[in-house]
């Protein structure tokens, strides 16, 4: 049996890849193409052998010009601290390729690129999206019929567009009302105390408000019992009055100096 060897003619040069910071590791591989010897020279072509040589990482003390370039150099150990630059052992830190926002290039019908893809981005459902020179072109009637469509077909329309807004507007309309527990006949909804169910949607559809799935809720709505023995949670305080009137004055009798015989009388 003709190995792939016997087929591809004799190396003329070996290559050594050396170590270099920032390669991508299928080109830090270090192979060198060994050649073997021929059993004959004669009837035997030259064969190589792909030999994967080891990595030799220089003692402590003597990597002034060595750089680990490769998972290799690093072993089962860690960074070398004394040798300066970018270190990555067993490739941690160093990151992979991170997806980026480019779009894929889409084709539409005809086979041409869609350029429009870009802006279709984000797109609602109902909303339309006219990109391109074919949109403004007027569309050919030819072939249709335009005439004015029979009494009673018109009839049908009119009944089938008013039963679907009528289905619209009762839908919104049970959505903003209250619900009540009357089917079950265990509250009277209009008994004073009893329970009352309301339907909740939240405005804005949050990841925490659709965690379980449900757009809606049914609230139920009681009165809380309360102790008549519990303090009250509240400190009413009276408010201070209100600025009125000014206060009528006081009238004094005018100062006078405080003589010997004043000072005698409050004496008791």
């Amino acid at each position: 049996m003709v190995s792939l060897l016997d087929i591809l003619p004799a190396p003329t040069k070996n290559f050594e890849f050396g170590g270099h910071i920032g390669r991508k590791p299928a080109q830090d591989a270090s192979l060198a193409l060994q050649q073997a010897t021929p059993e004959s020279t004669t009837t035997a072509p030259k064969r190589t052998a792909l030999i994967r040589r080891r990595r030799e990482i220089p003692p402590y003390g003597h990597r002034q010009n060595w750089r680990p370039s490769h998972r290799d150099d690093f072993g089962d150990g860690g960074a070398y601290p004394e040798c300066p630059g970018p270190q990555y052992p067993r490739g941690l830190g160093q990151g992979g390729s991170r997806a980026g926002n480019a779009l894929a290039t889409t084709v539409d019908e005809n086979g041409q690129v869609a350029y429009d893809s870009v802006l279709k981005q984000g797109l609602r459902k109902d909303q339309t999206l006219y990109a391109s020179h074919r949109d403004l072109v007027p569309r050919d009637t030819t072939g249709l019929d335009l005439s004015r469509p029979a009494p009673d077909v018109v009839e049908q329309t009119t009944e089938r567009t008013r039963e679907a807004l009528e289905k619209l507007t009762s839908q919104k309309i049970a959505q903003s009302n209250p619900l009540h527990a009357a089917t079950s006949g265990q509250f009277d909804p209009a008994a004073k105390g009893g329970p009352k169910y309301i339907r909740y949607t939240a405005a804005q559809q949050t990841v925490e408000n659709a965690a379980s799935g449900a757009t809606t809720r049914i609230i139920r709505l009681h009165e809380m019992p309360t102790d008549p023995l519990e303090p009250p949670k509240f400190k009413f305080r009276k408010a201070p009055a209100s600025s009125g009137s000014p206060p009528a004055p006081v009238l004094h009798s005018p100062q006078r100096k405080l003589t010997v015989q004043d000072q005698a009388n409050w004496k008791i």
